[in-house]
């Protein structure tokens, strides 16, 4: 474990001067009683990027499309949708434009994403609590 923290912070590095900071975090999902822990980089304003995988894990019942030359991903529920690039601020959530704070990245053939921006685009509510390090999905 502590050799991918120091693999995804150097990634950090090399790809973004902003401060972030590697650490492990539970995901919680209360309704499925589904909880686990995964490495996260934490932005200087409290931006949780987690491995997609792991939040798409959490939320359940998500297709997963790439479309490598775009660098693009789309992520879609019964419900709801989201299509985002892979070092771009811009993304689609149903339709409407959006703009992250941050954009996602890719570290060792693992793509990260804003924790929050995920969930709630796919119809999730997502909390962080900074104190014990864990994101709850309801």
């Amino acid at each position: 474990m502590k050799k991918s923290f120091i693999i995804i912070l150097l990634c950090i590095l090399m790809f973004n001067n902003a401060y972030a900071g590697v650490e492990e975090v539970k995901i919680v999902v209360p309704k499925t009683g589904k909880n686990f822990y995964t490495t996260a980089v934490i932005k200087e304003n409290f931006t949780v990027f987690v491995p997609l995988r792991d939040i798409i894990n959490g939320i359940g019942n998500v297709t997963i499309q790439w479309e490598p030359d775009e660098g693009m991903i789309t992520a879609e529920t019964r419900e709801h949708w989201c299509q985002f690039w892979i070092g771009s601020n811009k993304a689609t959530v149903d339709g409407d434009s959006v703009y992250l704070d941050y954009p996602p990245f890719t570290c060792y053939g693992r793509t990260y994403v804003p924790a929050k921006f995920i969930g709630e685009a796919l119809g999730k509510q997502i909390e962080w609590n900074y104190n014990t390090r864990t994101i709850t999905i309801k």
